[in-house]
């Protein structure tokens, strides 16, 4: 497992239920549970999937196991608990699943973790970059198509960036669509075709275009800068003001 998962990916090993409460102070991506015909099957197996949902609601879980009489009962109780997927050893590839459901996954923490790097404080600008940036993780976005979805006028929302010293929309959406390219670009079994064709960009030159536009490096360059926090210092630098965080009411 380690093998197949530390080339890309950074892993926290939890031995035992009670390590979860301190594990997850920071939320994960993807919850990987083991199933392992060595660890009893108790109420604490459900009440600590039933934590993690609690605390951890957007973070995905994965079931691993051997498909054998001896896990059968662990099977059954990952069923019940509604796990995200259920990983065969022998019959799945382990390392092929988790980066599906790692590319699919929603992505609260990225989110989350973009806000707080921009110090945007909680009100209706944030609102907006979140939404843009959930948005722009799967896809292109229209300033129109923006503000219908805040259920907002076109100068509002240009009045709400201006007011938390970010890009104008339009600006905005591209720096989003480039931080959606850099997340992407922290998987080195992706290509840059691959994520271009993920984003829906036109084509791969599209994309190089936007990233050589916005951030002035080759996507080559960008996932070995840094990826997402390298945009985001970035368009730091970028804001209006000079990247002196203004708070949103």
């Amino acid at each position: 497992m380690r093998a197949q998962l530390h080339p890309w990916s950074t892993l926290l090993f939890v031995e035992g239920l009670d390590q979860l409460p301190r594990t997850m102070m920071s939320t994960p991506d993807i919850v990987l549970w083991h199933l392992d015909e060595s660890v009893e099957l108790t109420d604490g197996c459900a009440a600590a999937l039933a934590y993690v949902r609690r605390v951890a609601p957007h973070s995905a879980v994965i079931a691993h196991g051997e498909p054998d009489a001896a896990t059968a009962s662990h099977l059954l109780l990952a069923g019940r608990v509604g796990v995200d997927r259920l990983v065969l050893r022998g019959f799945d590839d382990l390392a092929r699943n988790v980066r599906e459901i790692w590319q699919s996954a929603p992505v609260e923490t990225y989110v989350h973790n973009v806000l707080a790097r921009l110090d945007l404080s909680p009100g209706r600008a944030a609102s907006a970059v979140a939404h843009c940036l959930r948005r722009t993780a799967t896809g292109p976005l229209t300033v129109q198509r923006l503000a219908e979805e805040l259920d907002v006028t076109r100068r509002t929302l240009s009045a709400w960036c201006r007011v938390a010293d970010l890009p104008a929309p339009e600006r905005l959406i591209g720096w989003s669509r480039v931080c959606g390219i850099a997340r992407l670009l922290a998987d080195p079994e992706l290509s840059i075709g691959q994520i271009a064709r993920a984003l829906a960009f036109s084509s791969e030159s599209d994309l190089r275009r936007m990233v050589s536009r916005y951030v002035g490096c080759t996507p080559t360059r960008l996932r070995e800068s840094g990826g997402v926090p390298a945009v985001i210092d970035a368009l730091a630098s970028h804001r209006p003001t000079g990247g002196i965080p203004i708070r949103d009411g």
